[in-house]
């Protein structure tokens, strides 16, 4: 019997890592394919999300995985142009 006062926690998602100021950053592995395409590009895109509040990065990760989701089904199996798009990214976002 569920007890009528508990208050759900929600489980923070894995692309979403908070260091040792409390700030929380996303990170997300791209596909093996991608860096072989650009071995210049790192197996991990991760960016500051500049916050210490839990709703406030959830909601800007959801955005970045947006953007990295629209960007592979955009060029899907075209790893080359996936990977400049995906550097291009990084440097517009940092």
């Amino acid at each position: 019997m569920p007890r009528p006062h508990s208050k759900k926690t929600s489980k923070t998602p894995s692309y979403l890592t908070k260091n040792r100021f409390g700030v929380y950053s996303f990170q997300a592995r791209l596909p093996v394919a991608l860096i072989r395409a650009n071995p210049t590009l790192n197996h991990l895109v991760r960016f500051t999300l500049k916050t210490c509040e839990r709703a406030v990065a959830v909601r800007l990760a959801r955005r970045k995985i947006i953007v990295l989701d629209t960007i592979k089904a955009y060029f899907g199996s075209d790893y080359k142009a996936a990977a400049e798009a995906i550097k291009l990214w990084k440097g517009y976002e940092d």
